[in-house]
């Protein structure tokens, strides 16, 4: 896990006191049934999922607002994401 890149984010999220709160995982994955399934397994499965394509049909953008019950499975899931090649994490 890269703690540097993510020491913002849990900062960030610490600072609310109010738990479990909603939270949306977003990201931006080459539109591909590999890339799709591997970020989807992921993330919270009862969470609610938005799929948007890109214009040319090359990316796909996937949200996925769950209720989350602390900080550092937020930054577990999203490091998690972040290890994926060609994902970028919103």
């Amino acid at each position: 896990m890269d703690n540097e890149k993510y020491k913002k984010l849990k900062e960030l999220l610490s600072e609310n006191t109010d738990w479990p709160m909603s939270y949306m995982f977003k990201c931006i994955v080459p539109n591909s049934k590999e890339h799709i399934n591997r970020v989807v397994a992921l993330l919270p499965f009862q969470g609610e999922f938005g799929f948007k394509n890109s214009k040319n049909n090359k990316f796909v953008s996937i949200s996925c607002v769950a209720q989350m019950s602390d900080v550092q499975k937020i930054v577990d899931i999203t490091t998690s994401i972040s290890e994926i090649p060609d994902v970028m994490i919103l």
